[in-house]
């Protein structure tokens, strides 16, 4: 959905879906579906509440596969004045005094994973009593929830441990070396118009780029790109300063 602006609006940035979120989501969605499932046909006496795993995943999955696209591909709209919704609507900036979250995502994924995982060992530890090979379908389980809590704990400091910064006098360089996701190294000219966006403190971020990333369905995202939580912040945005400095057009 295309969003005209007015003649005296600025575009400040535009956000879509992110796949890794909304995959994240669902995974949780699927969690919390299985437990309450389970509960409710062994409540029920149910000799098979196994199954309620099995359904719970399912209509999720169904779910997730169906609508991915749309929500995906849903954006939001950030100008000087106002912000707009996937729906149109808009939200005077003068009318948003403050963003709040609920919780923060990290620690309830955490906490959620834990608990998921424990959740799973409990049911296994029935079903093995039971008899049967049933319990080895409480393993899916239990494997995501201890994902979950541990991608939740280190899923930062693996990517700050995985990543490497260079500065020249013509080029910033981030080289990075993930799990699953392999060794990559990205170039990023410095320039006279390069915006720099300094985040002081004992570990400094430095921002000084935005590049666009494909995040599923026709979903983009831009995203800041910098050396994050660097230990020489001040020595390194001054360079920063004085290569741009550099590269601005002499006077006339």
């Amino acid at each position: 959905m295309d969003i005209a602006l007015a003649d005296t609006e600025t575009l400040v940035e535009r956000f879509t879906g992110n796949r890794a979120t909304y995959i994240k989501e669902h995974v949780l969605l699927a969690a919390i579906g299985s437990v309450g499932a389970v509960a409710v046909l062994m409540s029920m006496g149910n000799p098979h509440a196994w199954t309620g795993i099995v359904g719970a995943v399912a209509a999720i999955a169904v779910r997730g596969f169906y609508v991915a696209s749309e929500q995906i591909g849903m954006v939001w709209t950030l100008t000087d004045k106002r912000l707009i919704t996937p729906t149109g609507a808009s939200v005077p900036r003068r009318d948003i005094v403050k963003v709040r979250t609920i919780f923060p995502s990290a620690i309830f994924t955490a906490i959620f994973g834990a608990a998921f995982a424990a959740f799973a060992l409990f049911w296994m530890s029935l079903a093995i009593m039971a008899g049967g090979f049933v319990w080895a379908f409480g393993l899916l389980h239990f494997t995501v929830g201890l994902w979950l809590c541990l991608w939740a704990v280190f899923d930062n400091t693996l990517r700050r441990r995985g990543s490497w910064y260079t500065l020249t006098d013509r080029q910033a360089f981030i080289a990075t070396d993930l799990p699953l996701v392999g060794r990559k190294l990205k170039s990023y000219p410095i320039t006279a118009e390069t915006p720099l966006d300094y985040r002081p403190g004992a570990l400094s971020t430095i921002y000084f780029a935005k590049e666009t990333r494909f995040v599923g369905g026709s979903g983009h995202a831009r995203i800041r790109v910098g050396f994050e939580r660097i230990p020489d912040g001040p020595a390194v945005m001054e360079h920063f300063r004085k290569i741009r400095l550099s590269k601005a057009a002499p006077s006339a």
